[in-house]
């Protein structure tokens, strides 16, 4: 099924792939990849499941204006007594029942709707980030090949190098509002299935807590699986951050070109001036790469 987000994964994957050439030449990059591998997902899925919801909300809806229709249409019969007074007790009933469930339909739809845009924006950024980088990457290894340009490929490493470190900020709170939005829409759907059981229990349908118990017992290999694989990419996503973290100061200190800093664990291939030194340079980074 296609839809406006369904491109999401594909971007997502290529954003990644070309991250890491540009990190691999620009190591100040590494972190923005790791955010950029947190993104890894299919918006275009997630909105098609939404909206799947959304549908099953909207059938509950009409189940809901069938029920009173046929309300009405018994009442206007003039059916009156303990019976008529049961029955649309009853129906009552019935109605705040479907209504629990279309709320609770209804949230986790626009909760997953919402996170599918969100994620979708944010591949999209991180898409044209990584494209640049790529091509930075490309220039500077052109610069160092031509006679004329190499001297200034080192101030001109240095500078994407900045630049990475500068858009990391804006992309970590894009990162952030996710993971936000996220918690409130989890949330959410939280209390409205408490509620719901809640409804259902004081509605005359107690089986509810039962059906939720076996739904949940059903559910156990899939929540495993879904913690099981959050574990592995979570640390593997800190781990570009990380493992990659030494390199970060690559091009900074006072090593030769392609020579080893020792102070700061990582190869410099292009070489610095005498007075940029590891100190110096690290005053002005955040305090996470300090």
């Amino acid at each position: 099924m296609s839809n406006p987000f369904t491109s999401g994964a594909e971007m997502a994957t290529t954003a990644l792939l070309t991250g890491y050439v540009g990190a691999a030449t620009f190591p100040a990059a590494w972190p923005l990849v790791s955010e950029i591998f947190f993104l890894q997902g299919d918006p275009g899925a997630m909105y098609d499941a939404g909206m799947a919801w959304m549908d099953a909300a909207e059938a509950i809806a009409d189940a809901i204006h069938e029920a009173t229709d046929i309300q009405a249409a018994v009442a206007a019969t003039g059916w009156e007594g303990t019976d008529a007074d049961a029955f649309h007790e009853r129906v009552g009933e019935y109605v705040t029942q479907l209504t629990a469930d279309m709320l609770i339909c209804t949230t986790t739809g626009v909760s997953m709707i919402v996170m599918a845009t969100l994620i979708f924006v944010a591949v999209v950024f991180v898409f044209a980030l990584s494209a640049i980088l790529a091509g930075l990457a490309v220039a500077y290894w052109a610069m160092l090949a031509g006679v004329v340009s190499a001297p200034a490929a080192a101030a001109f490493w240095a500078n994407v190098q900045a630049w990475c470190l500068s858009i990391l900020a804006p992309v970590k709170s894009m990162s952030t509002a996710i993971t936000v939005t996220g918690q409130g829409c989890a949330a959410a759907i939280g209390a409205m299935l408490v509620a719901n059981l809640g409804t259902q229990t004081l509605t005359g349908n107690p089986e509810a807590w039962l059906d939720a118990g076996k739904a949940t017992i059903d559910s156990t290999s899939t929540i495993a699986a879904g913690l099981g694989s959050w574990a592995i990419n979570y640390g593997l996503g800190k781990g570009i951050k990380y493992e990659f973290m030494p390199f970060t100061y690559v091009g900074v200190g006072t090593a030769g070109a392609g020579g080893l800093d020792e102070d700061l664990g990582g190869l410099n291939p292009v070489g610095w001036p005498e007075n940029l030194t590891p100190e110096a340079n690290r005053d002005g980074l955040p305090d996470e790469y300090e």
